[in-house]
C-alpha cells in the first residue's frame, strides 16, 4: 500500500491511500487499515467481478434486467439532420471517438437509417473535448419517462452524519445497459466517416436517466436510504460506524455482482471521512458548501446590467440553505429584477450584494440532525 498520487485534489489526498492489485490501484481511505485489523485483511472483501479495467472487463447488464427502449411514437415523422461542418481539430477528435467506440462495441456502423442526428462536442472542465450525439429531433418523438429521481436534499441530509464514506463510479454507467435492437437504427448519427448508430444506451437520449436510475434502484433496492444512495450515476455507501464499513462494501459488492454491474477502479474511491456528492461536501460533521462554488460568487464584480443580478441571484439559490432568510436578505436584489423596473444599481442593493459575498465567506456546517435528541428551532 502506498500514498494516493500527487493528481488527486489536495482535499481529497490527505485522506487516501492507494492499493496495488494485480490489475491496477485502487484509492481507499487512510482508515481503512483500521478495519483491515478489525477484518484479519483486506481480503475480506472480494473484488472479483466487480471492477472493469478495460471495457473487455465489462458484458453489460442481462436484458432481463434492464434494456433501454426509445418508445417512438407511431406517427413520429423520421429526420434526418444534414451533415454539419466541422474544424480541423473537431473532425480528428470525433474520429478518434469513433474508432473507439467501435472498437469497444458500442455502435456499428449502419447505411441506410431513417433517422440521423449530428455529433457536437462539448468542452469539459479539464478542457478537452467531450462527443456528444444531438438527439433533439429523436428525443422529441419519444414519450417522457415518469420515473422520478430522488430529492438530493434528502440524499444529502441522510448521508451527512456517517463516519466513512465510499463514493462509487460505474463503468462507462449508461454503455452497460443494452439499447432494444428494435430502436438502434434510429439512434443512428452521421459523421464525415459514415454513419453509426448505437448498439448500447448513451447519454443524450431521452429517459437514460431514468432508465439507469431504474435499474440502479433494482440493485441496491435493500440497501437504499440504509446503508446506500443512488442519484443516477452517483452512488455512495454509507458506513455509520467504522467497524462496518467493510460489512456494507460486502453487500454493495454481492449485490452489484448478482446484475454484472462493473465499477471504474479509477473513479471509485472507499472509507473516506468526508468527500463531494451532487454538488456539496458531506462529512460527519455535517454538509459543507462547496469551496469552488463560493469561489466563483467571490469572484463576482458589481452588477453592470439585469443579466448580472440573474447570474448572483441563481449561484445563491443553489446555497440557499446555507443563509438564512436567504429571501429576506437579498430583496432589493429581486426587486431589480422585475419587468416594471428599469435596471438601475442602487445602495440597498450594493449593501445586499457585499452583505450575501461576506456571509458566504464563512458559510455555516449543516449538522444532520440526530434522531430522538432534541431540535430547537430559532
Amino acid at each position: 500500500m502506498r500514498r494516493a498520487p500527487s493528481s488527486l485534489p489536495k482535499r481529497r489526498r490527505r485522506y487516501l491511500w492507494t492499493r496495488r492489485t494485480r490489475r491496477g490501484s485502487l484509492s481507499l481511505g487512510r482508515t481503512w487499515t483500521v478495519n483491515r485489523k478489525a477484518s484479519s485483511s483486506t481480503s475480506s472483501v472480494r473484488i472479483e467481478n466487480i471492477f472493469a479495467w478495460s471495457p473487455k472487463d465489462m458484458p453489460g447488464v442481462p436484458k432481463d434486467f434492464a434494456e433501454h427502449k426509445l418508445h417512438v411514437r407511431a406517427d413520429a415523422k423520421p429526420v434526418k439532420q444534414p451533415l454539419r461542418r466541422l474544424s480541423e481539430e473537431k473532425r480528428r477528435i470525433v474520429g478518434e471517438e469513433i474508432a473507439r467506440l467501435l472498437a469497444v462495441g458500442f455502435i456499428m456502423e449502419v447505411f441506410f437509417p431513417e433517422w440521423l442526428a449530428n455529433p457536437v462536442l462539448v468542452l469539459k472542465k479539464n478542457n478537452k473535448w467531450r462527443t456528444c450525439i444531438d438527439y433533439t429531433s429523436l428525443n422529441k418523438a419519444c414519450p417522457k419517462d415518469p420515473f422520478a429521481l430522488p430529492r438530493i436534499d434528502q440524499v444529502i441530509d441522510s448521508t451527512a452524519g456517517c463516519e466513512l464514506l465510499s463514493f462509487l463510479d460505474a463503468y462507462s454507467g449508461y454503455h452497460q445497459i443494452k439499447l432494444d435492437p428494435a430502436d438502434r437504427l434510429k439512434t443512428a448519427f452521421i459523421t464525415p466517416f459514415g454513419a453509426f448508430c448505437y448498439l448500447t444506451m448513451t447519454f443524450g437520449l431521452r429517459n437514460a436517466g431514468a432508465t439507469f436510475q431504474r435499474s440502479m434502484r433494482k440493485c441496491l433496492l435493500k440497501q437504499l436510504g440504509r446503508n446506500a444512495h443512488v442519484y443516477v450515476d452517483d452512488i455512495v455507501v454509507k458506513t455509520e460506524k467504522r467497524c462496518a464499513l467493510l460489512k456494507d462494501l460486502k453487500e454493495t459488492f454481492a449485490n452489484l455482482r448478482l446484475f454484472q454491474i462493473k465499477l471504474n477502479p479509477e473513479k471509485c474511491v472507499f472509507g473516506v471521512p468526508a468527500g463531494q456528492l451532487l454538488g456539496f461536501l458531506v462529512s460527519e460533521r455535517g454538509i459543507d458548501c462547496n469551496p469552488v462554488k463560493i469561489k466563483a460568487i467571490e469572484r463576482m464584480e458589481i452588477p453592470t446590467k439585469l443579466r448580472d443580478v440573474q447570474k448572483f441571484t441563481g449561484c445563491l439559490a443553489s446555497l440557499n440553505r446555507f443563509i438564512s432568510r436567504l429571501g429576506e436578505k437579498a430583496l432589493p436584489l429581486y426587486r431589480l429584477m422585475k419587468k416594471s423596473t428599469h435596471f438601475e444599481w442602487n445602495d440597498q442593493a450594493d449593501q445586499a450584494f457585499h452583505e450575501l459575498k461576506k456571509m458566504l465567506t464563512t458559510p455555516s456546517v449543516l449538522a444532520a440532525p440526530t434522531e430522538k435528541e432534541p431540535m430547537l428551532i430559532y
